[in-house]
This record gives structure tokens, sequence and C-alpha cells, in this order.
């Protein structure tokens, strides 16, 4: 398996492989450490969070995100007609416009 999978990565020591979803790990603890979840679970484990305060998960550090630089306002327009033609649909929605204006915001 190493020898197929081996130009994949540039790592150049020996790699081990789980068999189940070929996940390589570069020591044989970390691949000993995986094998328990990955045997005994489907290959996406999931969690879920307890009911209480801490189940909703909230941005709190802001000082890494980045600042925005451009604002697109989105803008749909379109022509409502009746039908009679078409048993169940009442009317029909006919395009006719649009708009997207794009603002770049100054932050000095």
């Amino acid at each position: 398996m190493s020898r197929l999978l081996a130009d994949l990565t540039k790592h150049n020591g020996e790699t081990f492989y789980c068999y189940s979803f070929l996940d390589r790990f570069t020591k044989e603890s970390l691949l000993k450490d995986h094998l328990p979840n990955c045997n005994e679970h489907t290959p996406q484990r999931i969690v879920m969070p307890v009911t209480g305060e801490d189940c909703v998960q909230k941005f709190k550090q802001h000082k890494f995100s980045l600042p925005v630089l451009y604002v697109i306002y989105a803008n749909f327009e379109a022509l409502v007609e009746p039908l009679q033609n078409i048993p169940g649909k009442n009317t029909s929605h006919i395009p006719y416009g649009y708009a997207y204006p794009i603002n770049r915001i100054d932050r000095r």
C-alpha cells in the first residue's frame, strides 16, 4: 500500500495506512490510536452537542477575521402574470431585470 500511494505526499519516511478510507499516518502509534474509532464507527463520526447553553457555537475570536473590502447588493425583478392554461398553477414569474452594484468600502 505504501508503494501504491507514496507519490501523494512528500514524506520520505515510512507511512502507515488505514485500509478503511486510505488515510495515512507517519507513526504506527497514531494509526493504532485511530483504528478503534475507525472500526466501530462509520467513516464519518457525528457528535451532536448536548442540549443546553453549550449547543450553540459562536465565533469569538474577531481579531482573526478579515476586513470586508467589497459589498454586493443583488436585485432580481420579475413580472407576475396569471395563467389560465395550466391547472394547479395560477401565476408565472417572468424575469425582466437584474442589478448587482458592487461597492468598495473605504476603511482608513
